[in-house]
């Protein structure tokens, strides 16, 4: 069986949903997560700047079991020896991820690609050659070289307008597509 190369943020994890929820409890509001439909969730009324949301993804609350996409924690499970996670983040992000990763699917790699002020690690450097690549960012996917590029996108996120690959809205279409190409 191929590669699978997953993406953790807003594929496997429901990042914006973790984050609108940490929000909530530390500006006291009531945003729903449904709305974000910006990278840098410009609806989040308290929220002036990239480094809030930064600071929101470094906070290791917003690292809970239970914010996975229906159907990523079965599919991992399923087909753990051929899945590698591919994320970036700064340090302390990567770190609450890997520690979860842990947790949930100990045998599965992480590879962490770091970004900081300076610089952000492109996952087109990880040679994803004759495997499978799903992320949530269309710009990742046109960076790799896998041979099967599958776009998750259950929001209709604007970053991802244009796209013409493969589509999925939720784990079971990724299964599906996956299925109908005869890889699992």
């Amino acid at each position: 069986m191929k590669t699978i190369f997953l993406d953790w943020d807003n594929t496997l994890y429901n990042s914006t949903k973790a984050m609108t929820k940490l929000y909530n409890k530390i500006y006291n509001d009531d945003a729903d997560y449904k709305e974000i439909k910006t990278w840098n969730a410009t609806n989040f009324k308290y929220i002036r700047n990239s480094e809030q949301i930064e600071r929101l993804f470094l906070d290791e609350e917003m690292y809970q079991e239970d914010m996975f996409y229906d159907g990523a924690l079965k599919f991992i499970n399923d087909y753990y020896s051929n899945i590698v996670i591919v994320t970036v983040g700064r340090v302390d992000n990567l770190y609450h991820k890997s520690k979860l990763k842990n947790k949930l699917f100990p045998k599965v790699k992480l590879i962490g690609l770091e970004n900081n002020d300076i610089y952000t690690l492109s996952k087109g450097l990880i040679n994803m050659s004759g495997g499978i690549f799903v992320d949530d960012k269309a710009d990742y996917l046109h960076q790799s070289n896998a041979e099967v590029k599958i776009l998750f996108d259950p929001m209709g996120y604007e970053w991802n307008e244009g796209y013409t690959g493969l589509r999925a809205k939720d784990w079971s279409e990724v299964v599906q597509i996956l299925k109908q190409k005869e890889i699992i």
